[in-house]
């Protein structure tokens, strides 16, 4: 009976640990940071709206927009002043002469890695 109830104390400190772990300060469950591009088929010189909803520490400000080829097409900083905190959606105009498969691209600060979505321009 005594072991039974260590072993049951033991699985909710090891709960309550999981728990604890995945909240932010706030409280809040922790996300993975996010992005999406709509709508993902555009006509060149058109716009597509990119929603970025931040992991825990944000994303970093600086979003690349990459051909299929790996070529940075553009780099946009002039959306925030250093990380994006909160969900936010920027509208992009696409140029005149973008055509084929591209990638939006950002950092995620809490892990460092990118993020990234596809959109195609015809």
């Amino acid at each position: 009976m005594k072991d039974n109830k260590a072993l049951i104390v033991g699985v909710l400190i090891v709960l309550v640990a999981l728990v604890a772990v995945n909240l932010d300060k706030t409280g809040d469950a922790v996300k993975d940071t996010r992005i999406s591009v709509s709508p993902t088929l555009v006509e060149s010189g058109e716009y597509v709206n990119l929603a970025l909803t931040p992991g825990v520490r944000g994303i970093d400000c600086k979003i690349s927009i990459y051909n299929e080829k790996g070529l940075r097409r553009r780099s946009i900083t002039r959306f925030c002043d250093s990380t994006f905190k909160e969900h936010t959606v920027i509208p992009v105009k696409t140029d005149a002469n973008w055509e084929g498969l591209f990638y939006v691209g950002v950092t995620d600060e809490a892990t460092g890695e990118e993020v990234t979505a596809a959109f195609e321009v015809i």
